[in-house]
């Protein structure tokens, strides 16, 4: 029996019940700590703070808004994370609208209190409804996928954004013709030479032959915009986006190929399995990738270990549809395209993959890091304000 999701008020009213209960949690732990050890009383408003929040975490999470309990520790962690996030920001607002109402505004501090708490509540139960316990869409079957029977010129379209690149492209075409060409299937390669300064096209141009083709932006654009001019251009039934360094070998697409029958899109991961990590990258960019992943789960995609891994395939259709919505043209790119896949219900498989750093990158760890973040603060401002509405999902089963 299918069952029915309570209503916005009833979760109000249960999380304003726990609020009470929180509430009274809070001031005993503050009694207990001050009256009976003997402690300062920001010590017992601190350890108050505390245990409220883990109580209120748990009831919320469980009853208020029935949030899945099969979760596991990592997603738990997250969820406690985003919830303490959304606390604390609530706590600031406290102290804030006290400090408004009493001292600016001469309203009694009994009055002042609770319009205060009023204005919390509001702000706890939008912030936690709308994002620590907002629901993922669930797929209505588990099955596999029906094949789209549109006509394809390729089997395997792979789309290779490329910028200053002439010395490590090369290695990385020959590799792809090589072994593609085992498979014994028909593809195409296209190059997105992302507006580059040096012989990027012509190295390229000495290898590419009909019907392989090189795609020539007249200006850096961005690595996302890149893939999507690839994208677009492609004629194959999938397509797999790789970095131009190669640092996943071509050989693992067959184990993304292989969850394509269950998922619309499959994606390499280096955090799945670390033993798969041949060569780690230098010890600061490992420390600004976690960051940035971790930035991720909190704020955007909870649930996915490894967003930026350059190695990813999907259904042309998926594609072509999430790539049209793309307003992120840099390195946050990926996340943007699995936060709408995620929005539209497309089926996403995370698998381990080999993996070994290359040396000659053009990021810079720190530069890119902070445009990274920014790209975070623009897809969480489309997401709320409803930037990407205006092209509902095809309901093909493809």
């Amino acid at each position: 029996m299918t069952r029915v999701p309570i209503s916005r008020w009833v979760r109000l009213i249960r999380y304003s019940i726990t609020g009470a209960i929180t509430t009274g949690i809070d001031l005993l732990v503050l009694y207990t700590c001050v009256e009976l050890f003997s402690t300062s009383v920001a010590f017992g408003k601190g350890m108050g703070f505390i245990v409220a929040v883990i109580f209120s975490f748990f009831v919320n999470k469980l009853w208020t808004f029935e949030h899945s309990k099969k979760t596991n520790n990592a997603l738990d962690t997250v969820l406690f994370l985003k919830f303490l996030f959304v606390s604390c920001i609530g706590l600031l607002i406290s102290l804030g609208c006290v400090q408004f109402f009493h001292e600016i505004l001469n309203i009694q501090y009994l009055v002042s209190g609770l319009l205060t708490s009023a204005i919390v509540v509001v702000w706890n139960f939008t912030a936690n409804s709308l994002w620590t316990f907002a629901q993922k869409p669930t797929e209505d079957t588990v099955g596999p996928l029906l094949p789209n029977p549109q006509h394809f010129d390729y089997e395997l379209s792979i789309i290779i954004p490329a910028y200053n690149e002439e010395k490590r492209l090369p290695s990385t075409l020959f590799s792809a013709f090589s072994y593609f060409s085992s498979l014994h299937i028909s593809f195409e390669v296209i190059v997105v030479d992302d507006g580059s300064s040096d012989n990027t096209k012509a190295e390229v141009k000495k290898i590419l032959h009909f019907p392989h083709k090189i795609i020539t932006l007249p200006v850096n654009t961005g690595k996302g915009a890149a893939v999507a001019y690839g994208v677009m251009e492609s004629q194959g039934r999938y397509i797999l986006f790789c970095d131009s360094d190669e640092a996943t070998p071509f050989s693992e697409y067959k184990h993304l190929r292989e969850a394509m029958l269950f998922s619309h899109i499959a994606i390499g991961s280096r955090y799945k399995n670390r033993s798969t990590v041949q060569k780690k990258q230098p010890l600061y960019r490992t420390i600004i990738s976690r960051i940035v992943n971790f930035l991720t789960q909190i704020f955007l995609l909870d649930g996915i270990t490894d967003t930026q891994c350059g190695f990813k395939l999907f259904r042309s259709e998926v594609g072509k549809q999430l790539f049209s919505l793309q307003k992120i043209h840099r390195f946050a790119f990926d996340v943007e395209f699995l936060l709408l896949a995620r929005r539209f219900n497309f089926r996403v498989v995370e698998l381990p993959v080999a993996w070994h750093d290359k040396e000659g990158s053009t990021v810079s760890g720190i530069r890119d890091g902070f445009r990274v973040v920014k790209d975070f603060l623009r897809i969480k401002f489309y997401m709320m304000f409803g930037f990407y509405e205006g092209e509902e999902k095809k309901e093909n089963n493809f």
